[in-house]
């Protein structure tokens, strides 16, 4: 299997984590806790990430918040 990453492409290889998303009391994202959490995960060695994918929470955010997520992943990676 390849993908297609920035015109190149490549194919995966060690364990892409499905992090799950931190959200208070109100179900809003806390996404303080998510930079912090994003962080100890990949320093755990994983090849990548899957940000807002069926770990439970993903179907019920919306297309916003889904890209602000991945948006802060990808400053935090």
């Amino acid at each position: 299997m390849t993908i297609t990453i920035h015109s190149k492409l490549v194919k995966p290889y060690g364990l892409i984590a499905a992090v799950v998303t931190p959200m208070n009391s109100k179900y809003e994202i806390v996404y303080e806790e998510f930079e912090k959490y994003v962080k100890w995960v990949i320093s755990q060695g994983v090849a990548g990430i899957a940000v807002g994918v069926d770990t439970g929470e993903g179907p019920s955010l919306t297309k916003e918040e889904k890209i602000l997520l991945t948006k802060t992943a990808k400053k935090v990676a």
